[in-house]
């Protein structure tokens, strides 16, 4: 028994030591495993979330006589009625959030300009008054113009790169959703089976 006891543990300490070698294949693995379940979690919660919605709409349909007949037509509307609803909800969100977002940057864009002219007037204001500082404020303003020259042409690549990079986050996200929304409404559909 002994014996067992020391192999288990040696496989044990074995183990821990594959584990903590390889601990990037590890979190590949695990970035692989909920890229792949995030889509169904998303799905149950939103199932979870509209499932009381749905009750509510099929209640009042089943309180109508004909429709008394039809239970999968009920549940069909229920679930489209759940969803109609959380998409209503989602775009007045967005209709109110957008637009300010929106007047905000270009707000910001607007004043920009201004602020910068401002500065640049206040410099040269400055410069006027102490002659001894314009050569160092000439100097410092065409380092100013060499350096927004260059960074302008590494920033465009650094923009190109991270709108690259949000396109298909975008896009994954997108996907993520839908196949969530997909599951939420087999989900839902089948909730009296599944018990959610």
């Amino acid at each position: 028994k002994n014996v067992i006891n020391w192999v288990l543990a040696a496989c044990i300490v074995i183990m821990f030591y594959c584990f903590v070698t390889n601990l990037t294949a590890v979190g590949e693995v695990v970035d692989t495993v909920i890229s792949v379940v995030s889509p169904f979690i998303f799905g149950f919660i939103l199932a979870y979330i509209l499932r009381p919605c749905c009750n509510g709409i099929a209640s009042l349909l089943y309180k109508i006589k004909f429709m008394k007949r039809f239970p999968g037509l009920i549940n069909a509307i229920a679930v489209t009625g759940s969803f109609l609803l959380a998409l209503s909800v989602v775009g007045l969100l967005c209709l109110a959030v957008i637009p300010e977002l929106i007047e905000s940057i270009v707000s910001l864009l607007q004043s920009l300009p201004g602020t910068i002219q401002s500065v640049i007037t206040k410099v040269q204001a400055f410069a006027e008054t102490h002659p001894q500082w314009q050569g160092f404020i000439n100097e410092a303003i065409k380092r100013a113009e060499i350096f927004t020259q260059q960074e302008t042409t590494i920033w465009i690549a650094q923009a190109i790169d991270v709108l690259t990079s949000s396109a298909i986050g975008v896009a994954d996200v997108i996907t993520t959703v839908f196949i969530g929304v997909i599951a939420a409404v087999y989900m839902l559909a089948d909730k009296h089976r599944l018990k959610i």
